[in-house]
């Protein structure tokens, strides 16, 4: 916290959360959900959706997927939406 000349306090945060770990669903394994959130995080030039790919391919050594085996298709990252995915 800090308090400015004029007494009024506020909480100072940095502009990127970047992921830290992942949390799967009961019976589904971490090493799968991160799987999943990297390949829904490829296309996300977000600062947030960097650091999923980061973290999936450090944690995992996961790396590049083919997408069109998947037969999937980007959704980018609209400031309307607020999101993106696979």
């Amino acid at each position: 916290m800090i308090t400015d000349s004029s007494g009024r306090t506020g909480t100072i945060t940095l502009g990127n959360r970047p992921a830290a770990e992942f949390i799967a669903a009961p019976g589904i394994e971490e090493r799968e959900r991160a799987k999943v959130a990297q390949l829904a995080s490829l296309a996300d030039e977000t600062a947030e959706g960097r650091s999923i790919v980061v973290l999936a391919t450090r944690k995992f050594n996961l790396r590049g997927q083919s997408l069109e085996e998947l037969g999937a298709e980007f959704v980018p990252f609209t400031a309307r939406s607020r999101m993106s995915g696979l």
